[in-house]
């Protein structure tokens, strides 16, 4: 059966509610009275169906503080396939630009496929440092690799747009481009292997060949006395 397997990061400051991420899209209640920053990385898994694929998730939320310790460190340890960046409306771009920065550094993450996800889009237009319409700016300003800008909140009981947001935008599109990856695989290597299954055919023939003329010789061979 078709298996795949993805490991998601989430970057972002402190505060813009990622830890609140993988709750919701796991239907698990967030605890917020015993609510704390994440110190290095927490991770979560879980398993779905997607077009007959078996999919299996590993959801990591990275520690927001850039000052107080290499956050992109278990990049270096862990084969993520896909990063979400977060943004929190009300504290402006200051903080996601860092992100930003951070991951065009780092080697492996510098061309992972990324999605801008705004969060307390509950809020009203003058609350937000960061319209809708500035979303989508800084999603083309982060280049073709930023392929989705989605506004969302943790801020009420509706877990239902998180999940469909993993679901069906995010996890449907690694299964698709991991689908795609393996027929371009399949259809540059024809050739070689047509070449090398060609060539055992004809030695296995060749063979086959030999011991049958060898076995008619020492017929004849047996039959005028020879041997």
């Amino acid at each position: 059966k078709e298996t795949h397997k993805f490991t998601i990061q989430i970057f972002g400051e402190i505060g813009v509610g990622k830890t609140s991420l993988p709750m919701f899209y796991q239907q698990v209640e967030p605890g917020w009275s015993g609510y704390a920053p994440t110190t290095f990385l927490e991770e979560s898994k879980t398993s779905h169906r997607v077009n007959g694929a078996v999919v299996e998730v590993n959801l990591q939320d990275v520690a927001g503080n850039l000052n107080a310790n290499n956050s992109c460190t278990p990049i270096a340890n862990k084969p993520i396939v896909f990063a979400v960046l977060q943004l929190d409306v009300e504290a402006g771009f200051e903080g996601l630009n860092e992100w930003i920065e951070e991951l065009s550094l780092d080697q492996r993450a510098s061309t992972l496929p990324v999605a801008l996800i705004a969060t307390k889009s509950d809020l009203a237009y003058d609350e937000r440092d960061v319209s809708e319409e500035m979303g989508y700016m800084k999603q083309n300003a982060i280049g073709e690799r930023c392929f989705l800008f989605r506004e969302t909140t943790t801020f009420t009981n509706d877990m239902r747009p998180i999940q469909n947001l993993f679901l069906n935008d995010i996890v449907t599109f690694l299964v698709n481009k991991s689908r795609s990856t393996s027929l371009a695989n399949s259809q540059l290597m024809p050739q070689s292997h047509q070449f090398e299954s060609k060539k055992a055919y004809t030695s296995n023939i060749i063979f086959k060949s030999c011991k049958y003329i060898s076995f008619i010789l020492s017929a004849l061979l047996w039959g005028f006395g020879v041997l």
